[in-house]
């Protein structure tokens, strides 16, 4: 699944719109997940609509690819930092700055891993921005290095 990269131009799909616009798409076990701003969802592929190119890549052959809904596991969290969504092998994670929470998920609802050990830090570093604007953070990046297991998240600023 990882391998679907190359869409014909008609082929699209509206979803949820009251979710919000999407930010990010990420596979994780074979399934395609949508992060929206306000929410994530699971769009199912329809499987007998790839073709196997000469690069080993997947071709998308059918504008029925994509599932006529989504499968909506949270509207309560989602993010609209597409950098800040990272995938593991176990996990999505990914960083909801209006919501100043920190979440993963493996296909069911959202835990807030936040909560537990980093959101007081989290909630300094956005008390410390808030004072430079309400729009003070620009961009969340998130990494993963599989080889440790760590996932890292890098907030970036504006000068004030």
């Amino acid at each position: 699944m990882n391998g679907f990269t190359i869409f014909k131009g008609l082929n699209y799909k509206d979803y949820n719109s009251e979710l919000g616009p999407i930010y990010r798409l990420i596979t994780l076990s074979d399934k395609l997940y949508a992060i929206f701003r306000d929410g994530i969802g699971i769009i199912g592929v329809n499987e007998r609509t790839q073709v196997s190119n000469d690069t080993g890549g997947i071709f998308i052959d059918n504008a029925d690819v994509l599932a006529q809904k989504a499968t909506i596991i949270s509207t309560g969290y989602g993010s609209d930092q597409p950098s800040s969504v990272v995938s593991t092998n176990n996990y999505i994670y990914g960083v909801d700055l209006n919501r100043v929470k920190i979440w993963r998920t493996n296909g069911g609802a959202p835990e807030i891993i936040s909560d537990t050990r980093v959101q007081d830090i989290l909630g300094d570093i956005m008390v410390d921005l808030s004072t430079v604007g309400p729009d003070a953070i620009t961009t969340v990046f998130a990494t993963f290095d599989p080889a440790k297991g760590d996932i890292s998240f890098t907030f970036t600023a504006r000068d004030p």
